[in-house]
């Protein structure tokens, strides 16, 4: 895992599936770039698309439980450091 797979697991969080743009907003990237970023974490298994019902053309991710649970532990990883 690396240290820009957690952000963009970080940006994806754990509420609602998002769409593309507004993760690339959330991290000041492009969709392109997000794209490429998103592929490694495919591999990885920590997140997953669904086409939106409403129109095909938007792609939905949202984070696996293995990627909720590598959330959890750097969110963990961020609280004890404050502390």
């Amino acid at each position: 895992m690396t240290t820009n797979d957690m952000h963009v697991i970080e940006a994806i969080g754990t509420g609602a599936a998002k769409n593309m743009t507004s993760v690339a907003k959330t991290l000041a990237v492009t969709t392109g770039t997000l794209t490429i970023s998103v592929n490694s974490l495919v591999k990885k298994d920590m997140w997953s698309a669904s086409a939106a019902k409403r129109t095909g053309d938007v792609v939905l991710i949202s984070l696996t439980a293995k990627g909720k649970k590598a959330f959890a532990h750097h969110k963990k990883f961020h609280d004890d450091m404050i502390r």
